[in-house]
C-alpha cells in the first residue's frame, strides 16, 4: 500500500473516531438522554431498582474507574449496569460505558460525555426530581412521595439542613417511620396516617413501613404542621391555623423562630390577633383583616377568640357628675340637722318627698372630691 493510500486511510479512521466521541447518541428513545440539552444541564433517571441518578451533560468524572470499558448498549444500560454493579458509584459514557469506583472530581469541559453519579441528593424541586425514588441510608432505606403528606402520628420536630438531613435523622431513631419536611423543618412520625395532597410538603417512608392501625395511638406532641390544622397553646391561649393564609396588614413586629414560637409569642403579646410564618420569620398582627388565601408558603394563625384590637379600643369616658350616693361627707361639708317628724302625723307623699330629697342632696353645700 502506497504512503498515500496509508495517510488516506489513517485520517478516515481518525474522523470516524472523533465524530463517534463528539457525538453520543442513546440508543433507547425511552430512556435519558443529553440529545438537545446544553453543557451542564442536569437530569435525574431512576433506575430499575428505584435507586436515582443525577446526570450531567457534556461533563466527565475522570478517574476512578472500575473494571474494564462496557458495551451495554445505551446510556440507560451503563447506568443500570452501575446500579447492579457492587461498588459502582457514578459512570461515564460516550458510546463505551465506563463504571465508576467513586465520585471523582468533574471535568466540565467535557462536552463528548455524559456522565452520572449515584444517590444524589433527594429533592422534590421541579418536575425532575426525587419523586419514587429510594433513598439509601445507615439504618434503612426511604422512598421519597413529593407533595403528599401522611398527617398525624407526629413523633418529634426539629430543624433540618436539608430533606437528606431529615431522612437521615428519621433513619437514625428507631420509632421514625416518616417524615414531613417543609422549608427546613422535619417532622417525624411514628406511624403512617391517612396520605394527602401538599404542595408544601416533601414526604419519605421507610421502605416496608405500612398503614397506622384503624385505632391509632393518641398524639401526645404539641408539634405543630399545617396538616393538623390547629394548633392549642393549652393553658397560653387558642389559635386556628390557616395554611396558606395571610393576613394583610396590621403588622406590629417580626421574629425569628419556629411556627409554635411564632403563635406563642402572639399568644403572649395581648395586642397580637394574628401571625404570618413564611420560612422562618413571624409577622405578627393587631387585627385579622381579610388577605390572600393559597399562599402555600405562608402559615397564617389566628386567636379563636380574638382580642380587642389595640388599634380600635377606645378609652374609657370618665363621668362628669357623680352618679351614685356619696357614703361620707367631705370634713369640710357640715351635715343640716334632720327636721324633727310628728309620728302621729298623717304622711302625705306629695308634701313630705320635696323637703326629704332636699335634706339627701346636702341643700347648697359644695362637695370637695378627694385625691
Amino acid at each position: 500500500m502506497s504512503f498515500k493510500t496509508i495517510f488516506i486511510a489513517s485520517a478516515l479512521a481518525a474522523s470516524s473516531f472523533v465524530t463517534a466521541a463528539v457525538l453520543p447518541r442513546q440508543s433507547s428513545s425511552n430512556g435519558p438522554t443529553c440529545e438537545d440539552k446544553n453543557p451542564l444541564d442536569k437530569i435525574r433517571y431512576t433506575a430499575t431498582s428505584k435507586k436515582q441518578f443525577e446526570v450531567i451533560c457534556g461533563a466527565d468524572y475522570y478517574g476512578s474507574d472500575l473494571g474494564g470499558v462496557q458495551w451495554p448498549g445505551s446510556f440507560e444500560g451503563c447506568l443500570e449496569l452501575c446500579d447492579t454493579t457492587a461498588g459502582c458509584e457514578a459512570v461515564s459514557w460516550t458510546g463505551a460505558c465506563y463504571l465508576k469506583s467513586g465520585v471523582p472530581s468533574l471535568d466540565e469541559k467535557a462536552s463528548h460525555v455524559w456522565t452520572a453519579k449515584k444517590n444524589p441528593a433527594p429533592t422534590c424541586d421541579g418536575s425532575d426530581n426525587s419523586n419514587g425514588a429510594v433513598i439509601p441510608t445507615a439504618s434503612g432505606e426511604f422512598e421519597v412521595i413529593c407533595g403528599k403528606d401522611y398527617g398525624g402520628n407526629d413523633l418529634d420536630a426539629t430543624d433540618s439542613k436539608d430533606f437528606a438531613d431529615c431522612i437521615n435523622i428519621c433513619a437514625a431513631n428507631a420509632d421514625c417511620v416518616d417524615v414531613s419536611f417543609n422549608y427546613g423543618r422535619c417532622y417525624l412520625k411514628n406511624a403512617l396516617g391517612s396520605l394527602s395532597d401538599n404542595d408544601g410538603v416533601w414526604t419519605a417512608k421507610r421502605v416496608g413501613s405500612t398503614a397506622a392501625p384503624s385505632v391509632p395511638t393518641p398524639e401526645v406532641s404539641e408539634t405543630l404542621s399545617c396538616v393538623d390544622n390547629k394548633y392549642d397553646t393549652k393553658t397560653r391561649g387558642n389559635f386556628t391555623i390557616q395554611c396558606g393564609n395571610d393576613h394583610g396588614g396590621a403588622d406590629i413586629g417580626a421574629i425569628s423562630g419556629t411556627f409554635e414560637e411564632c403563635i406563642d409569642t402572639c399568644n403572649a403579646n395581648s395586642e397580637c390577633q394574628a401571625v404570618s410564618w413564611v420560612w422562618g420569620t413571624c409577622y405578627m398582627k393587631n387585627a385579622i383583616n381579610d388577605g390572600q388565601t393559597g399562599v402555600s408558603h405562608v402559615w397564617g394563625a389566628a386567636r379563636t377568640s380574638a382580642l380587642p384590637s389595640a388599634t380600635v379600643a377606645q378609652p374609657e369616658t370618665t363621668p362628669s357628675s357623680p352618679t351614685k350616693s356619696v357614703d361620707t361627707p367631705e370634713p369640710a361639708v357640715e351635715t343640716p340637722s334632720t327636721p324633727s317628724v310628728d309620728a302621729t302625723a298623717t304622711a302625705e307623699p306629695s308634701n313630705s318627698v320635696p323637703s326629704m330629697v332636699a335634706t339627701i342632696e346636702l341643700g347648697d353645700a359644695t362637695l370637695v372630691p378627694t385625691n
